[in-house]
């Protein structure tokens, strides 16, 4: 069974939901920057919903969107020699606030329906 912190205001879980929504977005990403840009968004995700684990939940989200950049760039540095760093970065970044915003914007869904409820 889902924990509640992991479902959306549809009931679907979180994890069904990446594979629907976000991994076509994601399909750039090597498996260990795609593993870390998961994690980051589970935690964005979930921050606020899971009783005592937001300050955790605000670092670990931090610390995995870095990973997955510092994997994507460097990477993409050996692939594309002829871009500059910060070009990579870029790329990294706009997926960044891609999927930033869609797991916001469910989270949002989901406070508004507990919202509603009480």
């Amino acid at each position: 069974m889902t924990p509640q912190y992991y479902l959306l205001a549809d009931g679907t879980s979180f994890y069904r939901w990446v594979r629907k929504e976000l991994s076509p977005y994601l399909s750039d990403l090597d498996r260990d920057e795609y593993h870390c840009m998961i994690s980051a968004a589970e935690h964005l995700f979930r921050q606020g919903r899971k009783g005592g684990m937001e300050i955790h939940d605000e670092q670990a989200q931090r610390f995995w969107f870095s990973a997955s950049r510092d994997f994507f760039v460097e990477r993409r540095i050996k692939i594309e020699p002829e871009k500059s760093k910060q070009r990579h970065e870029n790329e990294f970044n706009a997926l960044q606030r891609l999927v930033v915003s869609r797991v916001v914007e469910e989270r949002e869904r989901v406070n508004q329906l507990e919202g509603a409820r009480k």
